[in-house]
């Protein structure tokens, strides 16, 4: 044991003798490695969906059954004259559309086609048609030749009847 009071000494370690590293072996320049003109070894990754399901969640897969497929039925043959009617009131030929207006319905009475749709509509706006040709030779032709107030009527006078 040791005195308390004096410090411990401490041990002397002995003198390392220098040691040199062993020499390095020559070393030769770098070869670059083969480059391989073939496609790289590995799969390039699979493009996972994010919003899949897990598999032990997936729905069934859902099949439509099968039930045999009813012929189409195609509906009554529409007259060609209804046609013609419809046409003919959109283009404003109004007196050939009341015409074959009224000569389409009577076919589809008697022979149960369809298009009296078609021929009703071109038949009403026919008429419209007509009213605003009588409308218009009313008021733009006839009243001014009874009343004198046409375009040649009074034009280049003063409107004052003189002896003179």
């Amino acid at each position: 044991m040791s005195d308390p009071t004096t410090p411990p000494e401490e041990p002397v370690v002995p003198a390392a003798t220098p040691v040199e590293p062993p020499a390095a072996p020559p070393v030769a320049p770098p070869v670059a490695p083969p480059v391989a003109e073939s496609a790289p070894a590995y799969a390039a990754p699979a493009a996972v969906d994010p919003y899949a399901q897990p598999a032990a969640y997936q729905q069934p897969a859902y099949q439509q059954p099968q039930y045999a497929q009813q012929p189409y039925a195609a509906g009554p043959k529409t007259n060609t004259l209804a046609i013609i009617t419809l046409v003919l009131a959109l283009v404003s030929i109004s007196l050939g559309a009341v015409i074959t207006g009224h000569i389409s319905l009577n076919q589809i009475k008697k022979t149960n086609e369809g298009g009296r749709t078609l021929a009703l509509v071109g038949l009403i706006i026919g008429y419209v048609g007509c009213l605003g040709w009588i409308l218009f030779w009313l008021f733009v032709v006839i009243l001014p030749i009874v009343f004198g107030v046409g375009m040649l009527g009074l034009a280049g006078t003063s409107g004052y009847y003189s002896d003179y």
